[in-house]
């Protein structure tokens, strides 16, 4: 169980981490069985046109 705790704890910190860091784009998180298996994150970089 310990091992599965401390997995936990290391998905919602990139996730956490992820969110904050993203200004433009998306995270999908992928579930299979009741369980996270993938997390994709796309960046978009905006370009001032100026």
């Amino acid at each position: 169980m310990e091992k599965s705790s401390e997995k936990e704890k290391e998905i919602i910190h990139y996730i956490q981490q992820s969110l904050s860091d993203i200004q433009y784009g998306s995270i999908h998180i992928v579930i299979h069985e009741g369980r996270i298996v993938q997390i994709e994150r796309t960046e978009k970089l905006r370009m001032d046109s100026k």
